[in-house]
C-alpha cells in the first residue's frame, strides 16, 4: 500500500501544506531529488509531522528519505517514524548533500503511523519521503 494514497488524519508544518504525489506542498513546487523526479512522495516543511490511521495489518514500511533539489546545500534534518506513538526509526543528521537513504522499518501491525521531520534550520530545508510503502 502506497502511503501517499492514504488520507492523512492530521499534519503540522510551519509553511504550506502536506505535499503528496510528487508535489512539495508549497510554492507550487514539484519533487525532484538529485535531479530525479518522483511521483509517490510525502513532503511537508519542517519542523512538522503527518499522521495516518492504518486500517490493515501492515508489518513493515520501506521508504527513501532525502531532500528536494530546492534545499540549501548542507542543510540537515532528523527523519523520525513513530508506530502507535513508539519511535521505531530515527535517521538523524541527514544532510541535503547525501544521496537518498533507504529505510526498512518494522511497524508490527501498528494502527497509527507518524512521519516527523525535525530541524534547527527550517529555511531552505525541504525533506521528502520517497515511495513510502506499507507491506504485509
Amino acid at each position: 500500500m502506497l502511503v501517499s494514497n492514504l488520507n492523512p488524519r492530521s499534519y503540522e508544518c510551519i509553511y504550506g501544506e502536506i505535499g503528496l504525489a510528487g508535489k512539495l506542498g508549497y510554492d507550487d513546487l514539484q519533487v525532484s531529488v538529485k535531479l530525479r523526479h518522483y511521483t509517490n512522495t510525502v513532503s511537508f516543511h519542517p519542523p512538522g509531522r503527518v499522521t495516518y490511521i492504518l486500517d490493515d495489518d501492515y508489518e513493515h514500511l520501506t521508504t527513501l528519505i532525502g531532500f528536494n533539489d530546492t534545499s540549501f546545500p548542507g542543510i540537515k534534518a532528523d527523519f523520525l517514524i513513530y508506530a502507535d506513538d513508539i519511535l521505531v526509526s530515527a535517521a538523524c543528521g541527514v544532510s541535503s548533500n547525501e544521496q537518498p537513504r533507504e529505510l526498512f522499518v518494522n511497524i508490527n501491525k501498528a494502527k497509527k503511523l507518524e512521519f516527523v521531520v525535525e530541524t534547527t534550520t527550517p529555511q531552505g530545508c525541504h525533506p521528502v519521503w520517497i515511495s513510502p510503502t506499507l507491506h504485509r
